[in-house]
């Protein structure tokens, strides 16, 4: 009998072993897992963190460069107001010209009492109502209306509108 009891005392303790083996060998692969885990959250952070430096290094790059293509888009913009008078000058030989044959003829047949009583013809054409531009842009007028208040060119008046428009003033 005491050959059966030393046999299921044996028996306890090697499934005791067993169990004991493998809640061991479940903690030291719990123990692995949590430190691979442990090594990839501190590589995270550490990835975030370079992340946020090159993010604000190109946000200070996109800041300079805005700010570069602000002071060109100036720039361009007070050479095209510079040169609108330019285009003006030359805009109005050209009209004058085309007008002034037509009338030169007709002056002399007809009376000065007829010819005062006629409403001049290119008189309310030359001084041009001149807006301000920038004013106009502002409150959001179309290219059309720059071209026919300030008597500007389309090129200059999609100038004036881009530089100083309602987009501008909505993105910044």
């Amino acid at each position: 009998m005491n050959e059966i009891s030393l046999f299921g005392s044996d028996l306890l303790l090697i499934v005791c072993a067993v169990v004991v083996s493998f809640a061991l060998g479940s903690l030291h692969r719990l123990g692995r897992g949590l430190a691979r885990q442990r090594r990839a959250v501190t590589l995270t952070e550490q990835d975030v963190r370079e992340l946020t430096q090159q993010c604000d290094r190109q946000q200070v790059s996109v800041t300079r460069l805005h700010q570069e293509l602000s002071e060109m888009r100036q720039a361009l913009m007070q050479q095209a107001l510079a040169m609108a008078p330019v285009h003006a000058a030359v805009r109005a030989p050209a009209a004058a010209s085309s007008v002034a044959p037509a009338e030169v003829p007709a002056a002399p047949a007809i009376a000065p009492a007829v010819a005062s009583q006629r409403p001049p013809a290119t008189a309310p054409a030359a001084p041009a109502r001149r807006s301000d531009p920038l004013a106009l842009a502002r409150a959001g007028a179309s290219v059309q209306v720059l071209m026919q208040r300030c008597a500007l060119s389309r090129a200059e008046a999609e100038l004036v509108i881009s530089v100083h428009g309602g987009k501008r003033r909505a993105a910044a």
